[in-house]
């Protein structure tokens, strides 16, 4: 008995504290409580047996009380470590570690389903031991056999056939007019024009299709006949002969409504010019009118408008960028009507070619009516609006 005696620690004043902390920590506690009061037991432990003072938790490094690292103490690894057994490190909100093996995939997605589906077309394909096996299609392998070059398979029909070559042939075609137009602008030469009626871009007007409903031939006005034999008056038409001189001629065009001359391609047709001609042609380009030949011309009526046989020009010397001129003295004294004409032109106000004089830089010279003729071809502009043609309003052509 005695033994048993004193191997109890607890009297009954301590076992009284108790009770009493046990109560304090019922009314205090907010949370679940087990029915077996081992909750409310622990919580009472730590409150007993528990640490009492900030020291038995950690302390500071250099013995101080300012703020340097802390040193947990024995109880709080073994805290941390109980810790970590029980729930893990980090309150277990890190993602698993990848377990070493294959991937886990769920199984019964889309993506399952794609891979199951290629994974065996992939089989299917494989599994032939040679060109006789028959497909899942219930078709020999032999006839989706091809060469390597061929675009398709080998039981293809003569008509698809004879489409690959005509396609292949276009391709060549195509193929020869693009690297022309990136070399030289106009892949077609002088007088020659696209077979293609809707893509009629050649240097030569004679074929240009002008629109029926959106632009027609001005009705009536000022008609100025340059063509050898002359034209029919036409009722509404104010027909006039083309003058001799420059000054009379250059009001004549910028009165002018249209331009009668034997015909619309002189320009790309004949190398060799007159004087007068040529000055005509200058005229016409610059100056931006309706020309028209002699056949066209006696076609003409009000609201109708010829498909052939007519050109619009816009006036280029009004169309920027501007260009700097310099003329020499052998076109002065072979050409005087032309020069004139030239000189006259660029002192307009609208105009943005310039005539220079003496020494400083020029854009293009012009030493002979050839090289007139060329700067023509290349800074004229026709307006084929609404007709279908490529290029916008109006189009510049270039010589071959």
């Amino acid at each position: 008995m005695l033994h048993k005696y004193l191997v109890t620690m607890d009297s009954t004043c301590g076992i009284e504290r108790d009770l009493g902390a046990l109560t304090q920590v019922l009314q205090e506690h907010k949370g679940p409580i087990d029915d077996d009061g081992l909750t409310v037991g622990h919580c009472l432990e730590v409150m007993l047996d528990g640490p009492a003072t900030e020291l038995e938790f950690a302390t500071h490094a250099d013995s101080s009380q300012h703020d340097s690292a802390l040193v947990p103490s024995d109880l709080m690894r073994e805290c941390a470590a109980l810790w970590v057994d029980l729930h893990g490190r980090r309150f277990s909100i890190y993602k698993a570690g990848r377990r070493p093996g294959p991937k886990t995939r769920p199984a019964g997605t889309m993506r399952w389903l794609g891979r199951r589906v290629k994974k065996a077309m992939d089989k299917l394909a494989t599994r032939s031991s040679g060109v006789q096996d028959t497909t899942i299609l219930g078709i020999k392998r032999s006839a989706f056999q091809r060469s390597l070059h061929e675009a398709n398979p080998a039981r293809q029909t003569v008509a698809l056939k004879k489409f690959d070559a005509l396609t292949k042939t276009k391709a060549v075609k195509s193929t020869v007019l693009a690297c022309a137009r990136k070399r030289h602008g106009n892949p077609y030469r002088v007088a020659q024009l696209n077979p293609d009626e809707k893509l009629r871009t050649g240097s030569a007007f004679g074929g240009i299709r002008l629109p029926g409903s959106a632009e027609m031939v001005p009705a009536g006005g000022y008609v100025l006949d340059a063509a050898s034999k002359g034209v029919t008056p036409k009722p509404g038409y104010s027909v006039f002969r083309a003058e001799t001189s420059a000054g009379p001629l250059l009001r004549q065009v910028l009165r002018a409504k249209l331009v009668v001359m034997d015909s619309t391609c002189l320009l790309d047709r004949i190398v060799k010019h007159s004087d007068r001609g040529l000055t005509l042609e200058f005229l016409v380009v610059a100056l931006g009118k309706w020309l028209l030949d002699v056949r066209a011309f006696s076609s003409c009526r009000p609201g109708h408008a010829p498909k052939v046989g007519v050109v619009h020009y816009k006036a280029s010397s009004s169309v920027a960028p501007g260009c700097k001129l310099r003329v020499t003295d052998a076109l002065r004294r072979d050409s005087p009507l032309l020069y004139e004409t030239i000189r006259q032109v660029t002192q307009l106000p609208k105009s943005v070619w310039v005539l220079q004089a003496g020494v400083g830089p020029a854009d293009v010279t012009l030493a002979s009516r050839t090289d007139v003729r060329q700067f023509l071809l290349t800074h004229r502009r026709a307006n084929h609006s609404g007709s279908g043609l490529l290029g916008g309003a109006c189009f510049r052509s270039r010589p071959s």
